[in-house]
């Protein structure tokens, strides 16, 4: 009846795996658990060998890194049955009839989309921005992730048919962090499959600290820039303004404005009060420097 389809990457996933095949015996179904690990440190594959004793529970370690999109097709291939829930390994389950809600909404559409939600309590300051970030940017009714349902897809906890599923995948091409989630969203509105975004929130924990989260926000944006090149038909905030920058010299104009200014942003946005539209300056610069030099200033 239902494969649970969990990626891995250095993350211990013992509790999570607890509460889901829980949930899952209370309901009495027929059900798996797939964990794949895309090749985390040593350290973090012992630690989550040990629930791979749980009765349908199957743990495999991959030998090397595949990424975001690869490893979970892979998931999707390898499950026995067709109703699939998609969780990335860096959350919590918060809701105890977290995986009812999801069989009970996957009758009523090809796809489910739960939400997410962050603790109440501000983490450590290295890692405040990124809970900010979420908090203020992530954590979406599911009334307002339907009035764009396709533009809301988020792979971060999903319910799928392995039919639709099989018919979209993740793109192969996309490697690199970032979009992957846009992307695949797109192509099932593009197909004529329907999704229904529910409030069956789980809880992001893995948070990153400033540095790694600026990190993967340059590696997000070479991938958006690329798709866009691409014509992949791409469209968020962030492209419709960096497409109006398309006269002679603006771009450039831009870059002179921020390319002094990027340590400063930085420095404001690691503060404890961070402005989220400095944020969206930062990306808008970062983005265009990608296009006119060919990297990240």
């Amino acid at each position: 009846m239902l494969s649970i389809l969990i990626p891995i990457y250095n993350y211990n996933i013992n509790r999570l795996v607890e509460d889901l095949n829980n949930q899952c015996i209370a309901l009495n179904i027929n059900y798996e658990i797939f964990l794949m690990d895309d090749n985390s440190q040593p350290m973090f594959q012992d630690i989550n060998k040990e629930v791979a004793k749980l009765p349908r529970v199957h743990y495999e370690i991959l030998s090397e890194n595949v990424g975001r999109a690869i490893i979970r097709n892979r998931l999707a291939t390898a499950a026995d049955y067709n109703t699939l829930i998609f969780l990335d390994c860096d959350v919590s389950i918060i809701d105890p009839n977290f995986v009812k809600n999801y069989l009970d909404a996957s009758f009523e559409s090809d796809v489910v989309v739960g939400g997410l939600t962050y603790s109440d309590e501000p983490p450590p300051s290295q890692l405040f921005f990124r809970w900010y970030y979420g908090q203020k940017r992530e954590v979406i009714t599911a009334t307002k992730r339907n009035k764009k349902p396709f533009g809301a897809f988020s792979t971060v906890s999903f319910c799928i048919q392995k039919t639709v599923f099989e018919a979209v995948k993740f793109d192969t091409d996309i490697y690199q962090y970032g979009h992957e989630d846009t992307l695949f969203g797109l192509e099932l509105g593009r197909k004529g499959y329907s999704i229904l975004h529910i409030d069956n929130m789980i809880q992001h924990d893995g948070l990153d600290t400033f540095d790694d989260f600026i990190d993967k926000t340059h590696r997000s944006l070479e991938t958006l820039l690329q798709l866009h090149q691409q014509e992949k038909g791409i469209e968020t905030r962030l492209l419709k303004t960096f497409n109006r920058l398309n006269k002679p010299g603006m771009k450039k104009g831009l870059l002179r404005i921020f390319a002094p200014r990027k340590k400063q942003l930085l420095r404001k946005l690691r503060g404890g009060n961070p402005d989220l539209r400095l944020f969206d300056f930062y990306k808008l610069g970062q983005l265009v420097s990608i296009d006119v030099n060919g990297h990240v200033i």
